[in-house]
């Protein structure tokens, strides 16, 4: 392979298909063998995986560089909402002028073998207060309540694990979705106030 080369034009349109989620172009990239392997839905799922777990937002392809031994490395950014920038590579291996894909794959500076994860750490919830400080809504979890008795929740809303409709909202913005949250009134309109941003380590 040489630069300007039919495998890095293939490595440049995986990662720009990768920026905009095509799928189904990256999946295009790849050889029959790997295609038949990973059929479009698994390949797609290990992809929406990956940036679940490192709670990525954006996807900025970079530059390329070798080749070395049919394997063209590849500069790539994930943007995350809680881990800031991760750059790094990904190695890219050709077969035939088409991409010979694995799993590790999926986010830069795998090897082959591993998948991204994280640990998080999750701050406790903070209260809802009136105006006069009154405490409309405090405690942790499913188990908050109010002095005011259970008129508040009208108002409050409630904290619970969410559902399959909110739990995709409450994932993007880099919450685990297993674990309660604010899913009604006040507690899901100002869910990020209260909730705070998990810290933690990526895996």
């Amino acid at each position: 392979m040489a630069a300007g080369s039919a495998e890095e034009d293939a490595a440049n349109r995986f990662l720009d298909a990768w920026a905009d989620q095509d799928f189904a172009a990256m999946h295009e990239e790849l050889t029959s063998s790997a295609q038949q392997q990973f059929p479009l839905e698994q390949f797609a799922a290990a992809y929406q995986e990956a940036q679940s777990a490192s709670t990525a937002n954006a996807i900025d392809p970079g530059d390329a560089s070798g080749p070395n031994n049919d394997v063209m490395e590849m500069e790539v950014g994930i943007r995350t909402e809680i881990f800031g920038l991760v750059e790094g590579v990904i190695q890219i291996p050709f077969e035939d002028e088409k991409i010979a894909w694995t799993p590790h794959l999926t986010f830069p500076n795998l090897e082959s073998g591993e998948r991204v994860g994280r640990r998080l750490t999750l701050g406790e919830r903070a209260p809802i207060l009136a105006k006069d400080g009154v405490p409309l809504a405090g405690g942790q979890g499913a188990s908050r309540d109010s002095r005011l008795g259970s008129a508040a929740i009208d108002v409050t809303g409630t904290v619970e694990t969410p559902g399959p409709e909110l739990r995709p909202e409450v994932e993007a913005s880099g919450y685990p979705g297993d674990q309660d949250t604010g899913v009604s009134g006040l507690e899901l309109a100002f869910n990020s106030r209260l909730a705070g941003k998990p810290g933690g380590e990526l895996l």
